[in-house]
This record gives C-alpha cells, structure tokens and sequence, in this order.
C-alpha cells in the first residue's frame, strides 16, 4: 500500500498573524537590546523586553473574532 502525502499548504489566513507575532517579537527583542545597551543593566533590558512586547501586542494584536 503506498503512503500519500498531503501536499495542501496551510491556511493562509494564519500567515499575517504569524508574521505580525514575529515581528513583534523582533522590535521588542530590538528595544530590550538597545535599552540593555544604553544602561548596562540586564535586569531592566529583560523588564523593556517585556513592557514593549505587551504594548505590541495591545496596540497590533488581532482583534478579538
């Protein structure tokens, strides 16, 4: 018996909400360095990191269906 494949792409109504994850998690990696850059201080660079990350998120998240 021969093994099929399924070759169907995936949904593409999940592809902009996966890059717009992405991407928000990249500026807010980006402030978390440039802040722990500025200041010397891990702590408070992991804290932006964070802070930035859910203010991404509020303000660019999907709207709730």
């Amino acid at each position: 018996m021969t093994e099929h494949q399924d070759t169907t792409p995936e949904p593409t109504s999940e592809r902009p909400g996966r890059v717009g994850a992405i991407t928000r998690a990249a500026v807010a990696v980006a402030v978390g360095i440039g802040y722990g850059y500025c200041t010397n201080d891990v702590g408070q660079a992991l804290t932006a990191t964070g802070v930035a990350l859910s203010l991404l998120r509020e303000a660019f998240g999907r709207p709730s269906r």
